[in-house]
């Protein structure tokens, strides 16, 4: 049983270690989220079986195994607050723009869309259409945004008010 139990720990900790690994690389798939908390838990409770029994290298094992559950929590609070420090930093930039692309349009949409789709969307509900392989703007769309042409090529393209988001939304739950 003991044997066992050594072997699950250590699968256990083999577990943490490669997927520390590849959030490291930032190749994590998220497939099993709660694995450091399980991890710590598992491994705080056979450390107190362990100390009662007094077999020291289960402890060991245990504290391995909460100490790299510790490691990997440590990490995913730094890689939020740089995540937060991010979104502020973009806000600021956003408050300062006035005209957004069809990206930028797409990445305040939940979910968010590409700029393909962003263009689909906007085409769908009539504030835009398709000319010169760019786009026009519609009279639906005459107050949120300015048309202009790419200068080399004439394509033509719409920079937009951030008052479209709020309209694309209604279009949305209108539907």
């Amino acid at each position: 049983m003991k044997f066992q139990i050594k072997h699950h720990l250590n699968l256990l900790l083999v577990e943490l270690e490669q997927r520390q690994e590849l959030e490291k690389r930032d190749i994590y798939n998220g497939e099993n989220p709660f694995l450091p908390t399980e991890a710590a838990g598992i491994g705080q409770f056979i450390r107190k079986i362990a100390l009662e029994i007094k077999d020291y290298e289960l402890v060991g094992m245990a504290e391995a195994i909460c100490q790299k559950a510790q490691e990997i929590d440590d990490e995913n609070v730094t890689i939020y607050e740089e995540y937060q420090d991010s979104l502020i930093h973009i806000h600021e930039l956003w408050k300062s723009k006035t005209w957004f692309s069809a990206t930028d349009i797409g990445k305040k949409l939940n979910p968010r869309l590409t700029a393909i789709k962003t263009n689909k969307l906007l085409e769908k509900f009539g504030f835009q259409q398709r000319k010169k392989k760019g786009w026009v703007m519609t009279d639906k769309a005459i107050d949120l945004c300015q048309q202009k042409d790419a200068e080399k090529s004439e394509t033509p393209y719409i920079q937009w008010k951030l008052a479209i988001v709020e309209r694309l939304i209604t279009e949305i739950e209108n539907t």
